[in-house]
């Protein structure tokens, strides 16, 4: 599991450059042939930063959008979108 403030800036949905680090060094892990038939898991978080200075409808919203964020970084990268849930 990976922390929301590794990939996120508090109150913000895209993903951070030290996020997309984050993310391309597990991405090495993934890519390993041992776990090239494993489903990947992504789940969004929110953070303590109030909506109303965010711009985000709820914490939903938040959560749901640095979902997305993290999905198509990784679809970008080549994960096969059948291994993501």
């Amino acid at each position: 599991m990976l922390e929301s403030g590794l990939l996120f800036t508090p109150g913000n949905a895209a993903l951070s450059s030290a996020g997309k680090r984050v993310l391309n060094r597990l991405l090495i892990e993934l890519n390993k042939p041992e776990y090239a038939e494993r489903m990947i898991s992504v789940e969004g978080h929110t953070d303590d930063t109030p909506i109303k200075r965010s711009g985000h409808l709820s914490n939903w919203a938040l959560s749901s959008k640095r979902a997305l964020a993290v999905l198509h970084f990784l679809d970008k990268q080549g994960i096969d979108g059948k291994r993501l849930t």
